[in-house]
């Protein structure tokens, strides 16, 4: 049995005496801005700066999806975007 996903971010610290770990409460509005959208030039260079050992990937199959396009046209219909 998997345990559920946590909206709660948990972080482990490990120094050469032990590994910490705790859970912070951070306020939603952290992670979003007010338009709902970020500029594309900082999107990427931001994407760019994760390090690669810090990326985990997937594969998924059977899966549908739409175009990007379309992906982009119901986030700002959602968002009441410009």
């Amino acid at each position: 049995m998997t345990k559920p996903y946590s909206v709660i971010p948990q972080v482990a610290i490990k120094n050469n005496i032990d590994v910490l770990y705790f859970a912070c409460l951070i306020p939603l509005h952290v992670y979003f801005t007010e338009d709902g959208q970020m500029d594309k030039r900082i999107f990427l260079s931001t994407w760019k700066e994760i390090p690669t050992q810090n990326e985990v990937q997937y594969n998924l199959s059977n899966m549908t999806h739409n175009s990007g396009t379309t992906n982009k046209e119901i986030l700002n219909k959602t968002n009441g975007s410009m």
